[in-house]
């Protein structure tokens, strides 16, 4: 007998947005950017997609190591879905940062935070993008509400340039990079709301529930691309032994894990290329089991009733 799905339940509305980021890039001045928009100019526009387009009493909760900016939260709308994520978007000001501006315009990111909405909150969240003035993403639990910064989409977008990708594969690289750190945001978000207790450091909880849905939604590449993120956030940077993030490298094999151990026989190449070491790769399944019925339990009673 098959057991019933909790995780699986963001499928349709992330699927909405699975369309590569092409041309998300407005036409910027300055040399660095020109290559940028070049790349975006030549691009053809996507075809429009069928289905519907649409982070201190606690300590911020965030995918970086590091201190957090106290920003205003704006207030959720008065129509909004009561206990709900609700993305609410705000165009940066500055002009080094427009040029991300329809990133997060795409319907990825908005179709994720709707399709969190599965769970039941007991107050209405925001999820906004704004320029924070560090490269950042994170839950605010005193001000309920959930930060995705302009200047994380620059560091990201500009690391996988540097790493040797060209302008296109940057560019979805970013967007899928945010997708995860998206989905592990809300997983603070929901531990906060929902008072849930987790075993283990919560920054690796939900860096495994990130990993889990983009597994069962069918992009293991998206949770891929995260994992490459999360070693950008700490290149060059001394460890912090006592930071409550686990180093970049760490965070990168556990996310890789969860997605080899879900389908070993599938993601056998993983281990074939070198992306993960067969010592690791013989636990990974015992692994992927674990975390996914751990977050099915956390999750089932506070699933919104249809």
């Amino acid at each position: 007998m098959t057991t019933p799905r909790i995780l699986a339940f963001s499928a349709l509305a992330l699927l909405a947005g699975c369309d590569t980021v092409r041309g998300w890039l407005h036409d910027a001045t300055g040399d660095d950017a020109k290559p940028v928009a070049a790349a975006a100019a030549a691009a053809p526009t996507p075809a429009p997609t069928p289905a519907p387009a649409p982070a201190v009493a606690a300590a911020p909760s965030s995918a970086v190591p590091g201190s957090t900016p106290d920003l205003p939260m704006p207030t959720p709308s008065a129509n909004a879905p009561a206990g709900s994520f609700e993305w609410v978007f705000e165009p940066p000001k500055q002009a080094a940062m427009k040029r991300y501006q329809p990133l997060f315009e795409h319907h990825r990111l908005s179709s994720v935070v709707a399709a969190m909405n599965v769970v039941e909150l007991p107050r209405t969240v925001p999820v906004v993008p704004l320029e924070c003035g560090t490269p950042n993403a994170f839950y605010a639990p005193k001000k309920h509400g959930v930060v995705i910064c302009y200047e994380l989409a620059d560091l990201f977008y500009r690391s996988f340039l540097d790493g040797g990708a060209d302008d296109q594969t940057a560019a979805d690289a970013t967007l899928n990079a945010l997708t995860f750190v998206m989905l592990h945001e809300l997983g603070h978000a929901a531990i906060g709301e929902l008072e849930l207790g987790v075993t283990g450091g919560e920054e690796d909880a939900v860096d495994d529930l990130a990993a889990l849905l983009l597994v069962d939604i069918g992009h293991p590449d998206w949770a891929f691309d995260g994992a490459r993120s999360m070693t950008l956030l700490s290149k060059g940077q001394k460890a912090v032994y006592f930071d409550e993030h686990s180093m970049g490298e760490q965070r990168f094999y556990n996310i890789t894990c969860v997605v080899f151990g879900s389908d070993p026989m599938k993601y056998l190449p993983m281990v074939e290329r070198g992306l993960l070491p067969s010592a690791r790769a013989g636990r990974c399944q015992k692994e992927y089991e674990q975390k996914d019925k751990a977050w099915q339990g956390l999750l089932a009673a506070h699933l919104r009733k249809k």
